[in-house]
């Protein structure tokens, strides 16, 4: 099955999309594109325990999450194709 997995710079990116426009955009772009191809959004627990502040930004996450919005979206595309080299099913999106 293919998902759409978030890493802790999507959802910072998620949080506050004024701190970099354009990874906000290919975010929005990426999230667009999976609700309109039914893929699902999963964010592993331990990304949901680092991006979470206690502030006001994370209600943005959660407005993204809650609304089921449906490919791996990263900030640092290396270190996750270090990590699923042996899975050649996995495609890295990078927000840069």
């Amino acid at each position: 099955m293919t998902a759409l997995v978030l890493d802790t710079r999507a959802l910072e990116v998620i949080a506050d999309t004024r701190a970099d426009v354009r990874a906000a955009r290919r975010m929005r772009d990426l999230l667009a594109s999976a609700a309109r191809m039914g893929i699902p959004v999963r964010v592993p627990t331990a990304v949901l325990a680092q991006a979470y502040r206690g502030t006001a930004a994370d209600a943005a996450i959660d407005h993204v999450l809650g609304r089921g919005a449906r490919p791996i979206a990263t900030g640092d595309p290396e270190d996750l194709r270090s990590l699923a080299r042996d899975n050649a099913n996995v495609k890295i999106q990078s927000l840069s």
